[in-house]
C-alpha cells in the first residue's frame, strides 16, 4: 500500500497500517473513489449538534441530579443557536469551523473545568451551589469555544455585546453590527431557561474574555488577579534563566496557560492559534516540559514549517 501525496511524494504503508480520513465534503469524490474507500458521509446540517450533547449529556455522572441535566441541556438550547447564527453571520473567523466542532470544544471545555461536579461528595457538597456553578462554567465554556473562533479584538467586542445581550434575554433590542436582528423562534425559544447567577462583570470597559469562575469563592476572578503567582504558572523568574528564555506574565499568558492546562489534565486536544511572533510556541513548550515526569512522558517537540515535507518528517 502507498500514500500518494499532491507533491508527489509517496509514502510506503506496512501491511498492518490503516488511514482513517474525515473529509469536508465529496465535492471532487468519485462514485469509484466513494465504494472503495468505503466512505460514510452525513452532511453536517443533517446531523446538526444537538445528538453530540444528548450523548455527552447522558454520559455525565449518575450523581448528577435529573433537574440539574436538564437545565443544562436548556442552557444549550438557549444561547447556542442564536451564538452559532451570530458566529457565522456578524464575525471573521480565525479559521473556518462547523457547528459541531464548536459545540464539542463547548462540552470539552466544560468537562475539563467541572472536575469537582463529577466528585459525588464535593457535589453533594455544593448543594443549593451547583446550580450556580454549572451555569458560571457554561458560560465560560461558551466563551473559550464559540467565543475565539472570532479572529480580532474588533470581533470579541462584537461577541462581547452578543453575549451579554443574550444571557439577559434583551436580544429583541440588540443591533448587531451586519444588522441582523435575532428575534427568531430558534434564537429566542418559547419557554427558554435563563441564568439565575450573575454574568462576568463589565465595568471599566470589561469583556466576558477578561475573566474566569474561581470554585473556591463562587464569583468571577479577573486574570489579572492571577498575573504575580495564579493558577497562570505564576510571575516567579529563576534567577539562571537565560534573557531568551523569560516569559513576562501577563493576563493574555495567564489565561492560555490556564486553558492549556485544563485541557491537557482532561486529555482534551488542543490547538493554539495566533499571529507569528506572539509566544505561542514559547508557551507550550514551558508548559510541557513543566508537567511531573512520574506522570506524563517526556515531550517531543516536532518543529513545522512551510517547506517541511512529509519525507523530513519521517
Amino acid at each position: 500500500k502507498k500514500l500518494c501525496l499532491n507533491s508527489g511524494e509517496i509514502i510506503s504503508m506496512s501491511a498492518s497500517m490503516n488511514m482513517i480520513f474525515e473529509v469536508a465534503d465529496l465535492a471532487v469524490a468519485s462514485p469509484a473513489t466513494v465504494s472503495r474507500c468505503g466512505m460514510v458521509y452525513l452532511e453536517p446540517h443533517q446531523l446538526g449538534w444537538r445528538p453530540l450533547v444528548l450523548s455527552w449529556l447522558d454520559a455525565l455522572p449518575s450523581h448528577i441530579d435529573r433537574g440539574d441535566k436538564a437545565h443544562l441541556l436548556g442552557l444549550f438550547d438557549w444561547l447556542v443557536p442564536a451564538t452559532l447564527r451570530f458566529i457565522r453571520r456578524d464575525v471573521a473567523e480565525g479559521a473556518p469551523s462547523l457547528d459541531g466542532q464548536l459545540v464539542t470544544s463547548l462540552m470539552r471545555n466544560f468537562s475539563a473545568l467541572s472536575g469537582h461536579l463529577s466528585d459525588a461528595a464535593q457535589y453533594a457538597a455544593l448543594e443549593v451551589r451547583a446550580r450556580l456553578h454549572m451555569e458560571s462554567i457554561f458560560v465560560f465554556s461558551l466563551v473559550w469555544s464559540l467565543g475565539v473562533s472570532c479572529a480580532t479584538n474588533a470581533h470579541r467586542k462584537h461577541f462581547d455585546r452578543f453575549v451579554r445581550a443574550a444571557a439577559a434575554c434583551e436580544l429583541p433590542a440588540y443591533e448587531s453590527p451586519s444588522g441582523e436582528r435575532y428575534t427568531l423562534p430558534e434564537d429566542i425559544p418559547d419557554r427558554h431557561v435563563t441564568l439565575t447567577s450573575p454574568m462576568m462583570p463589565s465595568g471599566g470597559g470589561a469583556t466576558v474574555y477578561d475573566f474566569r469562575f474561581d470554585a473556591a469563592q463562587d464569583a468571577w476572578v479577573p486574570w489579572s488577579a492571577d498575573v504575580g503567582g495564579g493558577s497562570g504558572g505564576g510571575s516567579d523568574l529563576p534567577a539562571d534563566a537565560t534573557f531568551r528564555k523569560l516569559i513576562v506574565p501577563t493576563s493574555d499568558t495567564v489565561r492560555y496557560a490556564y486553558m492549556l492546562d485544563a485541557l491537557v489534565k482532561a486529555g482534551c486536544p488542543l490547538l493554539l492559534v495566533g499571529p507569528t511572533g506572539t509566544g505561542k510556541s514559547v508557551l507550550v513548550q514551558k508548559y510541557l516540559y513543566a508537567l511531573p515526569a512520574d506522570e506524563y512522558v517526556a515531550p517531543n517537540v516536532v518543529g513545522f514549517s512551510a517547506r517541511t515535507s512529509a519525507n523530513m518528517t519521517q
